[in-house]
């Protein structure tokens, strides 16, 4: 859906630039309210679930046939590099309030992108993506729809 409307989106408003803005969880080395510069997207559930024996047993397993999506280079440096300025400094001290209190930190990385919200660090989703992207320090998902609207322009 989110490609979908990104795709509408994009005809409609012919942008220069376009950027995608949202809440994620974390995964790995953020906190609640740091922000995540997207420097790539781990599209986590394309696969193949086939059978297998062991032994005489026949069990099911996934084989993940991963998607990935990339923000556009100069964009991305962009981003981090403005993360890194005073002027963001200054901003980012403003932010900050009596009911948020934790400082704001910037990451650029790798997000995972599903169409599942994983809500708990015990389920197998949770797992799966630990395993098999264990470098993605946040989830969400709508960003690979949007990369991928995005490629053709």
């Amino acid at each position: 859906n989110a490609g979908i409307e990104t795709e509408r989106a994009i005809n409609y408003f012919n942008p220069n630039y376009i950027f995608f803005v949202g809440v994620a969880g974390g995964l790995k080395d953020v906190s609640v309210g740091d922000i995540v510069i997207g420097q790539d997207v781990y599209g986590y559930e394309r696969g193949k679930t086939d059978a297998v024996k062991d032994g005489e047993t026949v069990i099911s397993i996934f084989k993940p046939r991963p998607k990935f999506g990339a923000s556009s280079y100069s964009m991305e440096r962009l981003a981090t590099n403005y993360s890194n300025s005073n002027e963001w400094k200054t901003r980012v001290e403003n932010l900050n309030t009596e009911t948020f209190t934790n400082p704001i930190n910037v990451f650029t990385g790798t997000i995972a992108s599903g169409e599942k919200v994983d809500a708990d660090v015990k389920s197998e989703l949770h797992k799966f993506i630990k395993q098999n992207c264990s470098h993605a320090l946040a989830i969400e998902m709508e960003g690979l729809g949007f990369l991928e609207s995005c490629r053709a322009y």
